[in-house]
């Protein structure tokens, strides 16, 4: 089965590890890619996304998501 990097073109995957790189903390492939949709999907609208205040119910998660 392949992976995630697998279905990448290679100039994507490039990219992607620039991204990664630049960040303060590292996400994995899989946080990166998910997150960069969810930026692009709530940006056109298709995506609701509520701001969570730190140390509320989900540490980890600044932003929840919601189909609009």
């Amino acid at each position: 089965m392949p992976t995630l990097r697998d279905m990448l073109t290679p100039e994507v995957a490039a990219g992607l590890d620039r991204f990664i790189a630049a960040q303060e903390e590292a996400p994995t492939l899989p946080q990166a890619v998910s997150g960069i949709l969810l930026d692009w999907l709530s940006g056109h609208g298709l995506v609701e996304v509520v701001d969570v205040p730190e140390g509320e119910d989900d540490p980890d998660a600044s932003r929840k998501p919601r189909i609009a």
